[in-house]
């Protein structure tokens, strides 16, 4: 397996999101979705603190296979992050 440079914790910050100007309202926001590669490690423990769990599979021309994850925004851990 191949080693993927970290990002310096971009991943987390973005599961910390907050509404930005344009956006939805967060009580509007029902469901968070990730997409990660099969061999992004790093990302899929990650989500799996956060709570998401698989729900399918797309494939990007880009990046190749992703696995779909979701959270449901009501989920304590996609507002706080992993205890």
């Amino acid at each position: 397996m191949k080693s993927i440079p970290r990002s310096g914790g971009a991943a987390t910050r973005g599961l910390r999101w907050r509404p930005c100007s344009g956006a939805p309202p967060a009580s509007q926001v029902r469901t968070v979705r990730v997409s990660i590669s099969p061999d992004n490690i790093a990302s899929y423990q990650l989500a799996m603190q956060y709570g998401f769990t698989e729900v399918g599979q797309q494939w990007d021309d880009e990046d190749g296979l992703e696995i779909i994850y979701e959270v449901d925004a009501g989920h304590p851990s996609s507002r706080t992050g992993p205890a």
